[in-house]
């Protein structure tokens, strides 16, 4: 780079020097990094998106798609980001320009984005495969993405439970609250069960699943669809936009509305990438595992956490295929827990779960090897 100085003289008093660069085409040139986003700034977007779109939806009545489409243009007119993506289940991702990103849920009802209203006639899903004589696969190997295997019987090698509740101080539709029912049901059952509730379901906590060598695992929370992966928002919230690092691999940050608080809350969102890093300890013991979030078997979030999962030992993941409100969410885990009781089987179970309504979304399970 050749600088040069060049003196331009105004009148007969002084002058201003110029500083003029000169790069030579050949010689390349490095742009100067994005300078970082102040945090109070990406937590103000967050909370304008949440508040914004709670607004429009429940007291304007507006169409969700329609509130969706203005908060997803509000982002961009920050200087500060550099895309905004649309998810399913009307999530937003945020792109800034200095790397940090932040996931969007923007529910009002639901365990992570609002409910795709689609007529029953119109939804298609696919056939039951079976293949009894098939080996458990190593865990290297994955679930083929969109195959949704027989209900067969679900009969995990430990009377260990855990119930995983983000959200037991959120919203709660039945009563008892859904927790205190599971663990009365499974508890019936002849389960021990463990318990970690709200600030005890944490990332610290999320990474022992596997030690715990639990043949039940509810899991209870903010769930999406990322693309090829599910996604799980744990404890703790933060009342601002976390820092990058949370101390673990293969977690993503992100906001979400507490109904209880009336406010945006911040959190992680562990991956497959934070289950096939912590979850390596212990073989699941044909465990059982099932998700009251939204799109814990959406099949866009596959191969994933879901498969990664079922191919360390789990025998059948359950979970609603789109996004799910807490009334659909809380009835349908009861009663699919009271059917167990009852001496179902899985399939049978979620069988009953459908003739009561609630759909779309749809529990489905995947897979019985």
């Amino acid at each position: 780079m050749i600088k040069i100085l060049k003196c331009l003289m105004i009148g007969i008093v002084g002058g201003i020097c110029l500083t003029i660069n000169f790069v030579h085409p050949s010689w390349g040139f490095n742009p100067q990094p994005e300078p970082p986003i102040d945090s109070r700034r990406i937590t103000e977007i967050a909370r304008t998106a949440h508040s914004n779109f709670r607004n429009l939806v429940m007291i304007q009545k507006a169409q969700i798609p329609d509130a969706l489409l203005q908060q997803k243009e509000l982002p961009l007119k920050s200087p500060e980001v550099k895309e905004v993506i649309q998810l399913r289940g009307h999530n937003l991702f945020v792109k800034f320009k200095d790397g940090n990103e932040l996931l969007m849920f923007l529910g009002r009802d639901n365990f992570g984005g609002e409910e795709n209203i689609v007529p029953e006639s119109e939804r298609i899903l696919l056939q039951p495969q079976r293949d009894v004589n098939k080996a458990i696969e190593p865990a290297s190997t994955i679930v083929a993405p969109g195959v949704i295997t027989a209900f067969l019987p679900c009969t995990p090698n430990s009377n260990k439970a855990l119930v995983f509740d983000c959200l037991e101080d959120d919203r709660n539709v039945v009563s008892p609250k859904i927790s205190q029912q599971i663990q009365s049901d499974l508890t019936s059952m002849g389960y021990a069960v463990t318990m970690q509730l709200n600030n005890n379901a944490n990332l610290s906590n999320a990474t022992l699943i596997d030690n715990g060598e639990y043949g039940v695992v509810v899991m209870r929370g903010h769930g999406g669809d990322l693309g090829g992966d599910f996604g799980f928002l744990v404890r703790p919230w933060y009342a601002s936009y976390p820092p990058v690092n949370s101390s673990y691999v293969g977690t993503i940050r992100a906001s979400a509305w507490n109904n209880v608080a009336h406010a945006t809350q911040f959190g992680y969102v562990i991956t497959k990438q934070f289950s096939s890093n912590y979850w390596t300890n212990k073989a699941f013991p044909n465990s059982m595992f099932f998700l009251e979030s939204c799109h814990g078997t959406d099949p866009g979030a596959l191969p994933g956490m879901l498969a990664w999962t079922i191919n360390h030992g789990a025998s059948v993941w359950l979970g609603w295929d789109e996004s799910v409100s807490f009334n659909c969410g809380d009835n349908g885990t009861d009663i699919f827990f009271q059917e167990m009781t009852n001496g179902k089987d899985v399939g049978n179970a979620v069988a009953v779960v459908h003739q009561h309504g609630c759909e779309p979304p749809i529990l489905t399970a995947y897979p019985y090897k």
